[in-house]
């Protein structure tokens, strides 16, 4: 009998200790407002590639997610001129240090023979071809999977066994989703999507929106299908934007700001998206023009802290903006690192609301560091 009670009790304190909610980890705490901390250098967490740089591309038009559920930082990329890595990688918020979910699918395992054309995979290990994922991750369903909606682009430019030549795109693939618990993959029915999407999941629904610039639609995690609401033609809502949900007006900003168009036109403007759920065909998009803040980055994420839409992360600031008031606002990063903050890596930039602080990986001319950093510019009235 006391052998069952000691289990009893083991099981009752293990059960407790998991439901116990996230803790805010000391050093992001301590940030004060516009502060940075600089998280260190990335270094490689598996054997490939380590003495190079090609490792590091993993962030090279991709883009990472927060995961609530498991508190943690999830991205997938690489691909096209960049690495051919297929791993997750996980920064654990509670240690703040990068790991890999899994070993990538080895280099002589990188063969024609060995690729599922229609679902975008390796056969033998099952990991999707790596590829940019621009901002096409998304965290949804009831097991809280990471949907992948990007499709395959060029080759990889790391280790692989692939023929000189065509095919230079060897699959295009279908989108696929990972169980972070189990350490899977599976693939659904519905086809992957180009980078003119941006896609982000919908808490109300529980679909995950995805949104061009010629169709709104959405994904049910469930059923793995996706649906076409909404047709249009809106040329300006150019390649590899961002997609946030701002839940204080339960609407949805496709941020054109970011970046230029062919080196040459700055990117402006935001699209904001207001769902009718009932009818999806009666969802509205229209065009805002605030005052522009001029050249930003790519990446953006909602702060429930301080209400706003932020990131962009370019040259050493910070941009917000903020949609109830169609306002943007910037601020210059401070930071005692004896490094420069830079600019983040594409759409490698995600928001912790635990600890009430966006994080993000520098590219390479910045280094290709970690950085954390507490919003702290907003005007007051």
């Amino acid at each position: 009998m006391r052998g069952l009670c000691l289990c009893f009790c083991l099981c009752l304190i293990a059960s407790v200790a998991a439901a116990e909610p996230p803790r805010p980890h000391p050093r992001l705490q301590a940030l004060g407002p516009n502060q940075a901390l600089d998280l260190g250098r990335y270094e490689c967490p598996n054997g490939e590639d380590r003495d190079t740089s090609n490792c590091a591309t993993i962030t090279d038009y991709s883009g990472m997610v927060h995961d609530p559920t498991r508190h943690q930082l999830l991205l997938f990329g690489g691909g096209h001129a960049a690495t051919y890595r297929d791993d997750v990688e996980i920064l654990d918020l509670a240690s703040l240090e990068w790991r890999s979910a899994y070993a990538p699918t080895p280099c002589e395992d990188r063969r024609l023979d060995n690729v599922d054309v229609e679902a975008g995979r390796w056969i033998s290990s099952n990991h999707p071809i790596a590829r940019h994922s621009y901002d096409l991750l998304a965290i949804a369903g009831e097991a809280a999977e990471l949907f992948l909606f990007a499709k395959v682009q060029g080759r990889g430019r790391g280790c692989h066994r692939l023929p000189e030549g065509q095919p230079y795109v060897i699959a295009e693939g279908r989108v696929a989703a990972y169980d972070p618990d189990r350490r899977r993959w599976r693939y659904t029915r519905a086809p992957s999507v180009g980078y003119p999407f941006a896609a982000e999941t919908d808490p109300v629904s529980g679909r995950v929106l995805l949104v061009d610039r010629r169709s709104l639609r959405s994904f049910d995690p469930a059923s793995g299908r996706m649906s076409t609401h909404l047709e249009f033609n809106h040329p300006d809502m150019h390649w590899a934007r961002s997609l946030v949900y701002f839940p204080p007006l339960d609407r949805f900003y496709y941020m054109l700001q970011g970046g230029r168009a062919k080196g040459e036109q700055v990117l402006e403007g935001v699209y904001e998206i207001t769902l009718d759920r009932s009818d999806w065909s009666k969802s509205r998009i229209r065009r805002l023009d605030p005052d522009s803040p001029g050249e930003t980055g790519h990446a953006w994420a909602y702060d429930p802290v301080h209400e706003l839409i932020g990131g962009g992360v370019r040259g050493g600031r910070f941009f917000a903006f903020d949609p109830r008031r169609e306002a943007w606002y910037s601020a210059e990063i401070q930071t005692d690192s004896g490094h420069p903050v830079g600019t983040a890596s594409d759409y490698a930039l995600a928001f912790d609301p635990v600890n009430g602080v966006y994080l993000w990986r520098s590219d390479r001319r910045s280094g290709r560091r970690t950085w954390a950093y507490r919003w702290g510019n907003t005007p007051q009235e």
